[in-house]
């Protein structure tokens, strides 16, 4: 799932599970960063998530890629925030 420009999360499927059955604990801090930058308060994911980059590739197709740099320590603040709260 896109959650801002050039960044995307994604969740392990099947994580939460049908109605009635056992799943996985919601991921608060991912939950509320995914709501925060991208606007969307209701979706909710639950188990451990991967956050990475995205970059287009030239022909237009999407690259995941790792995150370094300022990039990454203006991500973890804002996981280290939602954490807190």
């Amino acid at each position: 799932m896109a959650i801002d420009r050039g960044l995307d999360l994604w969740a392990g499927t099947g994580s939460a599970g049908p109605p009635g059955s056992i799943s996985r604990a919601v991921n608060a801090a991912a939950s509320a960063l995914a709501a925060d930058l991208s606007g969307d308060p209701w979706q909710t994911f639950h188990g451990p998530v991967v956050i990475c980059g995205v970059e287009l590739g030239e022909s237009g197709e999407e690259h995941a890629v790792g995150l370094a740099g300022e990039r990454l320590v203006a991500l973890r603040r804002r996981i280290g925030r939602h954490r807190a709260e």
